[in-house]
């Protein structure tokens, strides 16, 4: 008939913002209900929590994050980080680090997606406030370098990896439970 619209198209009258207002983005749902850390979210639950933090980028106008942004940092928050972590610290050089990669990945570097959760920390970055935080681990030590400067008087190391901390000390310990028990204590620093 004509003046119908296809399937699945807007209205082109009066009925286009009860349209607009029928596939409304978000879906209504309590924040509580869209938390991340509660186990792997529903789809509606992922996208409204992803709908939320876009909320707050556009508002500070900044770059909102795109779906496969946030996909990624999803995955990254499950077993996979140890895949994309490996893919990333065999760059160090380290016998282990470069063995531990050929056992998890078998080859496969996951550049895209290490590039997708790049991309995905550094926009959350925007909406987080510096302060103090904590990083526990176990079964490995420090090399004397992080505690010792050398002649240019700098001392540390570099995580070729990405470095899950906590706000929540508590939380560190937990992790830091074991032999060679580390917890590091941070304070953020705001960059691009």
């Amino acid at each position: 008939a004509s003046g119908t619209a296809p399937a699945g198209a807007a209205p082109a009258d009066a009925d286009a913002d009860a349209y607009t207002a029928a596939r409304a983005f978000p879906p209504p749902m309590p924040p509580a209900a869209a938390s991340l850390h509660e186990g792997a979210p529903p789809p509606q639950q992922f996208r409204y929590a992803h709908e939320v933090q876009n909320e707050k980028l556009r508002a500070m106008k900044h770059t909102e994050l795109i779906d496969v942004e946030a996909y990624a940092g999803r995955l990254y928050t499950g077993p996979c980080y140890e895949k994309y972590n490996a893919a990333l610290r065999k760059h160090s050089g380290v016998e282990f680090m470069i063995k531990k990669f050929e056992e998890l990945c078998k080859g496969n570097a996951y550049p895209t997606t290490i590039h997708a959760i790049n991309s995905c920390v550094l926009k959350l970055s925007k909406l987080t406030v510096a302060c103090k935080v904590w990083r526990g681990f176990t079964g490995a030590s420090l090399p004397s370098s992080f505690f010792e400067a050398n002649e240019e008087g700098v001392r540390g190391g570099i995580e070729y990896g990405f470095s899950s901390t906590t706000v929540d000390r508590a939380q560190a310990l937990h992790y830091a439970e074991g032999k060679a028990s580390t917890v590091l204590e941070l304070e953020m620093g705001m960059g691009d």
